[in-house]
């Protein structure tokens, strides 16, 4: 059990690590186009607002993982993560978004299943003493 435990939690931390570097990249990007003219479908925010959005995920998910992976405030990630799952769920099923196909579809329902493992990775749990 202490072997699945310590697994969703590496795999957590990895996969909001990941988000939020994916997040600060994106956000690089989008911040050196001319007019900020680059859309992400899925994401709500605007043009002009996209870039700041996603440069405050990117820090506030470094930010997050760091101070967990030092044992500080980890319940914190467990916040970033359903964060994470509730602006990509949202975008992808409740939102304009449309899929091409039943294959784009099930890419969706798998990257929405592994932010609700890394969801429940996230989780502290009190060890006994």
């Amino acid at each position: 059990m202490r072997a699945l435990r310590f697994l969703l939690k590496f795999y957590s931390y990895a996969v909001n690590a990941v988000v939020a570097l994916a997040a600060l990249a994106m956000s690089a990007v989008i911040l050196q186009t001319p007019d900020h003219a680059v859309r992400i479908g899925w994401l709500t925010w605007t043009y002009d607002v996209l870039g700041s959005w996603l440069a405050g995920l990117g820090v506030a998910g470094v930010a997050v993982v760091l101070l967990a992976l030092a044992g500080r405030l980890r319940w914190l990630l467990v916040g970033f993560a359903l964060w994470v799952l509730f602006l990509v769920a949202r975008g992808l099923f409740f939102g304009p978004w449309q899929f091409a196909n039943v294959a784009e579809f099930r890419q969706a329902l798998w990257i929405v299943l592994g932010l609700l493992i890394s969801v429940l990775g996230a989780i502290p749990v009190k060890r006994a003493s």
